[in-house]
């Protein structure tokens, strides 16, 4: 190989199968539990932190409509800007 020549990637890379990807995630959950279980905690916890918001809206909408005071619906509100910013 002379200084001109250049090396070239093959044009198709090669990916994991579903087995392999499988096998590789349960070593590495493994080798790292903790790893896993903050994982697993922390995927969790975001989808539960996605869904407060909208429900908490919902509450101040039906507050509105049923004539509630205002202060309950500040609290909500405010309640639901917590949660989105979380």
């Amino acid at each position: 190989m002379t200084t001109t020549d250049t090396r070239v990637a093959p044009a198709i890379l090669r990916t994991a199968t579903g087995r392999e990807a499988t096998r590789w995630v349960g070593a590495h959950c493994r080798e790292v539990s903790w790893l896993a279980v903050a994982t697993v905690l922390t995927t969790v916890a975001g989808a539960a932190l996605q869904v407060v918001p909208v429900l908490l809206l919902g509450r101040v909408v039906d507050g509105v409509v049923e004539g509630e005071p205002r202060s309950i619906l500040v609290t909500i509100g405010v309640l639901m800007v917590a949660a989105a910013l979380l």
